[in-house]
């Protein structure tokens, strides 16, 4: 499935196929590309645990060099479907679910959120799809961050843990999606609006 209406993916480098796009400013995890997994293609999107958080997380807007762009304008009522995929290492300690976060900020108020959930353990043997769903800016917002995060399934969180993460779609479905795309102006709006 692929969330398609002309509008472009705000996921940067959303076939993970840029090293230096990654790596960087992520929180309880390191994030890297690599080919030991793909859904699609050759390569993914390698999360590795580096503490027991529960919530590890990789920020999906990035600058060119890398360091997460935590933030992209948007106003209330703008909506985005999002989806992914995602599977677990064979040999992970803990076991954890998965999602796609979308944190709504601005306007000073406190940071409110929804998501797409996987709530079950990620299997090691197969891909599971992070379910296609609609995500809408509440209102006295003016910005979110997009996040891929494991979170608690039926066990717990372990160092050293490893998620991959491929085909990850965020697209704007609002009528307003033609003028965020002309402020992007690219496929990786990330890199281009504060």
């Amino acid at each position: 499935w692929q969330a398609n209406n002309g509008a472009a993916n705000l996921v940067s480098d959303p076939d993970f196929v840029t090293p230096s796009m990654w790596g960087s400013g992520d929180s309880g995890c390191t994030s890297y590309i690599t080919n030991e997994q793909a859904h699609a293609g050759s390569w993914c999107l390698k999360m590795t645990h580096t503490t027991s958080s529960t919530s590890p997380y990789i920020c999906l807007t990035r600058n060119p060099n890398g360091t997460p762009k935590m933030y992209i304008p948007c106003k209330p009522g703008d909506a985005f479907i999002v989806t992914g995929w995602a599977r677990a290492k064979v040999g992970n300690a803990g076991n954890q679910g998965v999602r796609i976060y979308a944190g709504w900020n601005g306007n000073g108020q406190s940071e409110t959120g929804a998501a797409a959930t996987v709530t079950t353990d990620i299997p090691s043997n197969a891909w599971v799809q992070i379910p296609p769903t609609t995500l809408v800016c509440p209102a006295n917002r003016d910005k979110v961050r997009f996040l891929v995060q494991t979170i608690y399934g039926t066990g717990s969180s372990a160092a050293n843990d490893v998620y991959y993460f491929d085909q990850i779609v965020i697209r704007e479905v609002t009528a307003s999606s033609a003028t965020n795309q002309a402020l992007y102006n690219a496929n990786t709006p990330g890199s281009t609006v504060d």
